[in-house]
């Protein structure tokens, strides 16, 4: 089933208006505290191993650590104010560690 543009944003739309916690999947949780979280909306592309890679290591230190969709540029301050509420940057945020606030950039040039 294919769906228009206007559909897509649409159910992005109803993603974003969940409250946060519901915008989220954990797929790991370990005994000491670690968690990985993954948004609904994100896109599983050829950096997803890498991705569960960098994060599996923050989260066997017993971080959480969200995998966010990915940000375009021309939108990237609407979305992080929809996803942090408030929280304004010019970083292109792909993981995002709750404890410390450790923001890395895992886009491939």
């Amino acid at each position: 089933m294919l769906f228009t543009k206007a559909e897509i944003r649409f159910q992005h739309q109803l993603i974003y208006a969940l409250p946060i916690e519901e915008q989220y999947v954990t797929i790991i949780q370990m005994d000491n505290g670690g968690i990985i979280q993954l948004h609904k909306l994100i896109k599983i592309g050829n950096d997803y191993s890498d991705l569960i890679l960098v994060a599996t290591h923050y989260c066997k230190q017993g971080k959480m650590v969200k995998i966010l969709p990915e940000i375009h540029e021309i939108s990237i301050n609407k979305t992080i104010s929809i996803l942090f509420h408030q929280h304004q940057t010019l970083l292109n945020i792909t993981i995002l560690n709750d404890k410390g606030v450790m923001l890395l950039n895992a886009k491939r040039p």
